[in-house]
């Protein structure tokens, strides 16, 4: 199995933050220690007492690398969640065709595409069938060039363009009918329909409210920076609800952490339809003036 990238990088910046804890504990342990009056006789009196402070160690550096790491841990868990999401969207086309519910809405829409993308094969038989938001195609042809040709022209018809955003098919295999005892060529062709399942148009009309309400330039009077963050907001299938990744000059400033904050309180309040499997919007956002 292979290990995700963003998996890594969450894991690698867990471990730092707590190897920056214990040698901040350490430091101040050892330094403690050696700041405190040495034993004295009782006889001669109470000891001189003194606060005990660290020389050299700032009583807020304890809660600055915790506040750091707990930042680091929110972008590293944002990233993770952007790559297993971009995962979810290239899972093997036929599993997910295989454990979903059939979709004879979705039939009846890209059916009459198929048929008339195909419509100058007629020696191409075609099959079509739908579950979740996978159409599964099946053609069976003379040849194995005559089935790759049929798939081609699907991948080029506008109409069906349309319908779907990922294209994808099998190999196929030689085959002999069992009846006619003809022999022929099957191959099976995914495609991944655009459907209530996506959510992108909406995500895009949220970014651009968000654009418009005015936040890009009150997070920008706060500070000079002007530059650009570049934003990915994303659907999370599971919780149906967005999330967001960002990066670009503007990333941990200032200005690009307020816009974050933001965002992030504006996609809060959308909840995606139920069937929504994916949808993701790329910005770039900056102050006027930038």
């Amino acid at each position: 199995m292979k290990t995700n990238k963003a998996t890594i990088l969450g894991v690698a910046l867990i471990a730092s933050c707590a190897l920056h804890a214990i040698q901040f504990i350490r430091t101040a342990h050892e330094v403690t220690k050696a700041s405190l009056p040495a034993a004295t006789d009782a006889r001669a009196g109470a000891p001189e007492t003194r606060p005990l402070r660290a020389p050299g160690i700032d009583s807020n550096a304890g809660a600055s690398i915790l506040d750091r790491c707990n930042k680091q841990l929110v972008s590293a868990q944002s990233d993770l969640a952007a790559a297993q999401e971009q995962l979810a969207q290239r899972r093997d086309q036929r599993a997910r065709f295989d454990e979903a519910a059939r979709e004879a809405a979705m039939e009846q829409r890209i059916g009459p595409a198929v048929e008339a993308a195909l419509s100058k094969m007629p020696g191409v038989l075609r099959e079509v069938e739908c579950r979740g938001d996978i159409c599964k195609v099946h053609l069976s042809a003379r040849t194995r060039d005559e089935a790759r040709v049929a798939w081609k022209s699907l991948t080029k018809d506008p109409q069906v363009g349309e319908l779907t955003d990922i294209f994808t098919n099998e190999p196929g295999d030689p085959v002999v009918d069992a009846v006619s005892g003809k022999g022929g060529f099957d191959m099976d062709s995914f495609l991944n329909t655009r459907s209530a399942a996506d959510a992108t148009a909406e995500i895009q009309a949220l970014v651009d409210r968000f654009r418009a309400s005015g936040e890009i330039d009150r997070c920008a009077a706060l500070s000079p920076e002007r530059d650009v963050l570049e934003v990915k907001v994303f659907v999370l299938p599971e919780q149906g609800q967005l999330s967001t990744s960002v990066g670009g000059p503007l990333a941990r400033t200032v200005v690009g952490n307020c816009i974050t904050e933001a965002l992030r309180i504006a996609i809060a309040q959308y909840r995606a339809p139920g069937g929504t499997k994916y949808g993701a919007v790329y910005a770039s956002l900056q102050p006027h003036g930038a």
